[in-house]
């Protein structure tokens, strides 16, 4: 179970999940907009994600990247190692869902 990052602040509810092709890490986008990479020892990589969450995809060979998709119709590519944006870009309409390409990831879906 995740635990609040908040001193004080209930856990956060779950808005996105994926699991990093043959591993049993997983990335979970919350409630809160934070970004957690989940194992045995859970952590926040991105705190605060810029907008709601509406959608989270770990990339099919790269595993250190993911891509997410909040309501400010905008998508970001992420360096789980950096813990940074290593891309972004704004598109018309609002997401729902955002996807890697299988099966190298090639091409976002939206």
């Amino acid at each position: 179970q995740l635990q609040s990052a908040y001193a004080g602040e209930k856990a956060p509810s779950i808005r996105a999940l994926d699991c990093y092709p043959g591993s049993s890490v997983y990335v979970v986008g919350t409630g809160k907009c934070d970004i957690w990479e989940v194992d045995a020892d859970p952590d926040i990589k991105i705190p605060g994600h810029v907008s709601d969450l509406v959608s989270l995809d770990a990339h099919p060979v790269h595993e250190h990247l993911f891509v997410t998709a909040g309501a400010a119709s905008r998508l970001y590519v992420w360096d789980a190692r950096s813990r940074s944006a290593v891309g972004t870009s704004k598109v018309d309409g609002s997401i729902t869902c955002v996807s890697w390409s299988p099966p190298r990831g090639a091409v976002l879906g939206v």
